[in-house]
């Protein structure tokens, strides 16, 4: 797959991450021992933000780079990359223009200094089953790194999503992850 479809995948979840936001209920997954667990607050006030606000862990939408903040939902996501956890919380689960989309984090452009924040995005299939295929991506940023993933295949349904990937520019990389909803 060529870098053109990659950013345009990229650009297609921040359209549709920009389109709203609202979130469906359970209970954040937490980390096991060892990992990284990244825990995003909400806070600031109403408008702008995935769910309604402007700031998350000291992030502001429209400010230093920060596009959008996806912190006071109730979704996480579980990824295993290179042997290590990490966890992300707070962002939000919705079906939108024909996908069912995934945005949790903070979410920077190329104008951003210092780390980038802990961010995931995927967009999946609006049916729920399993799925494989070029219109599925997945993207994401722990330990100040944004990792894109190609062969993206895996199952969701209203609550969850189960998917595995290769990360692009890694050979024999796997990246597998869990998002609650």
């Amino acid at each position: 797959m060529n870098k053109r479809i990659v950013v345009a995948a990229v650009g297609m979840m921040l359209v549709l991450a920009a389109c709203g936001s609202s979130s469906s209920g359970s209970d954040a997954a937490s980390s096991d021992g060892g990992s990284t667990k990244t825990t995003t607050a909400s806070g600031g006030d109403a408008g702008g933000g995935g769910g309604g606000t402007n700031t998350c862990k000291g992030y502001t939408n429209g400010k230093d780079g920060v596009i959008r903040t996806f912190c006071d939902g109730t979704a996480s996501v579980k990824i295993t990359s290179g042997g290590k956890d990490h966890v992300i919380e707070g962002g939000t689960c919705e079906v939108s223009q024909g996908y069912f989309s995934v945005n949790i984090g903070v979410v920077v452009d190329q104008t951003h200094t210092g780390t980038k924040p802990d961010y995931f995005g995927g967009l999946f299939p609006e049916k729920a089953g399993d799925f494989s295929g070029d219109k599925v991506t997945a993207t994401f940023t722990v330990d100040g790194k944004g990792v894109p993933l190609r062969d993206v295949t895996g199952t969701h349904d209203a609550k969850s999503v189960t998917f595995t990937g290769t990360p692009y520019g890694i050979d024999g990389g796997t990246v597998t992850g869990t998002v609650t909803c």
